[in-house]
């Protein structure tokens, strides 16, 4: 069976912030659709704390029509909305060996018991995406900025007057995760968005009012967030998917989509270009032993199609080109790290698809060139592989965070906030870049989360820290 899992208790005065989960504030259309209404009630309970809740197997679907039903005029098309055990229109809800978990505010991720989950890079990667990329109140290039540049959050706009913040509000930021997986930064990073956007609003609404207390101000009909998740695993595409039927819904408008691709192609047939991208490659490195093997057709060979196809043709016409060589890997071998036991894990952790440098040419290709940012993380043991690779992308790291996973244990993960490098054709007169460096410690030798690690990340992000 799948689980709902309890949140942990809030410590006092905690309470969750940001967007509200929209599968529990959509009301019931059909008086008979009471099962919804109270898995409601038990989530609300699991985010109180009090109790973890079982869920069952969905029945199994019902027998299609067949034509002589069809014809029947008195059979009525049942889509199954008024069914007391329908589970068709709560996809969110955890199948065996699935739990639902808590992820921030009141956000909630489906992850499966024993194979990937979010973990702490994850979380400190859209930590860094929030503070750095995304900005309260509206953006504008501040004084003494760490790295001079302006802080994204608006689609580009850096104006500070009255008028642009108004029009930042409205301005979509074009969001992009790469190997998105289950969806957890993709989701983390959404809500931290759609949460600086909304305080915006009312921060607006209430400077109007105050202009013009007779007028009321009206919502943007603008969407605040055009967001984007690339993943080439089927199995995480759909868990992906049906996490945010739980957190934003499953309809067409939803801000954030997730795409079934491996993202080099993405990047290769999208245009569009992004104002924030996201990263977290796997770690280990795989070294690969290949054969290369190319099809060729004999002159004598041909279909029956392709006999007919060359009647009337001119003789001096070119053959079709020959189709492109096959690459067979024959062993891979893991570098570093050995092969995880959950399937879903080993293409996560493990570089079956490309690493860092993948991760920054694929970045590089479409984003944004004045304030587009990209933030990565990688493992410490690869800073100066991820060094490289940003300068091969053509990229340059404008800040990076240290991060170290336990007081006195060394450095465990790094994530870096790269930009364009500026395209200057005098290349003495480019603006000199500075490169800002921060550290951060996760958790106590004791094992209890540091000051400022609950502080920073857990205060920003909305997850409560220890009671």
């Amino acid at each position: 069976m799948g689980e709902i899992k309890k949140a942990r208790p809030n410590p006092p005065g905690f309470s969750p912030s940001g967007p509200p989960a929209v599968a529990l504030m959509k009301k019931t259309t059909s008086s008979c659709n009471h099962s919804l209404d109270e898995w409601r009630r038990r989530i609300h309970s699991a985010d109180a704390g009090q109790a973890d809740y079982w869920v069952p197997p969905p029945p199994p679907p019902a027998p299609k029509k067949t034509s002589h039903d069809d014809d029947n005029p008195h059979d009525d098309d049942d889509d199954g909305d008024n069914d007391d055990n329908d589970h068709s229109s709560l996809t969110w809800l955890p199948r065996p060996g699935e739990q639902l978990v808590k992820l921030l505010g009141h956000w909630r991720i489906l992850q499966r018991v024993g194979s990937h989950r979010w973990t702490t890079d994850d979380l400190v990667t859209a930590y860094v995406a929030v503070t750095q990329c995304v900005t309260s109140p509206p953006p504008q290039v501040e004084e003494g900025a760490a790295d001079g540049v302006p802080r994204l959050g608006s689609g580009g706009c850096t104006g500070n007057s009255s008028s642009s913040s108004s029009s930042c509000c409205c301005t979509p930021v074009r969001y992009l995760d790469l190997g998105c997986g289950n969806g957890s930064v993709l989701q983390m990073v959404s809500w931290a968005i759609l949460k600086q956007r909304q305080e915006l609003q009312q921060q607006q609404q209430q400077e109007q009012q105050q202009q013009q207390p007779q007028q009321h101000s009206q919502q943007p009909s603008e969407r605040s967030l055009s967001g984007v998740g690339v993943e080439a695993r089927a199995e995480a595409v759909a868990l992906a998917r049906r996490s945010l039927a739980f957190n934003l819904g499953n309809s067409t408008s939803c801000p954030v989509q997730v795409r079934h691709a491996d993202f080099r192609q993405f990047v290769q047939d999208n245009e569009r270009q992004y104002d924030l991208i996201t990263g977290t490659p796997p770690y280990f490195r795989v070294d690969f032993t290949t054969t290369t093997t190319t099809t060729t057709t004999s002159k004598n060979e041909s279909s029956p199609q392709s006999a007919s196809s060359t009647i009337g043709t001119d003789d001096n016409e070119q053959p079709p080109p020959p189709p492109p060589p096959t690459i067979v890997v024959q062993h891979a071998v893991i570098r570093q790290g050995g092969m995880p036991t959950a399937i879903q894990s080993a293409p996560a952790r493990c570089e079956f698809r490309g690493g860092i440098e993948a991760y920054c040419h694929a970045a590089a290709q479409c984003l944004e060139p004045t304030v587009g940012r990209f933030v990565v993380c990688n493992s410490y043991i690869h800073h100066a592989r991820s060094q490289r690779a940003a300068v091969e992308a053509g990229m340059e790291i404008i800040h990076t965070l240290l991060v170290e996973g336990c007081r006195g244990r060394g450095l465990l993960f790094v994530v870096y906030v790269m930009r364009l490098k500026p395209r200057d054709d005098d290349e003495e007169e480019a603006p000199e870049t500075t490169t800002t460096e921060s550290q951060l410690t996760v958790r106590e030798v004791t094992g209890e989360w540091t000051p400022e690690y609950v502080e920073q990340v857990f205060g920003r992000m909305s997850i409560p820290g220890p009671v």
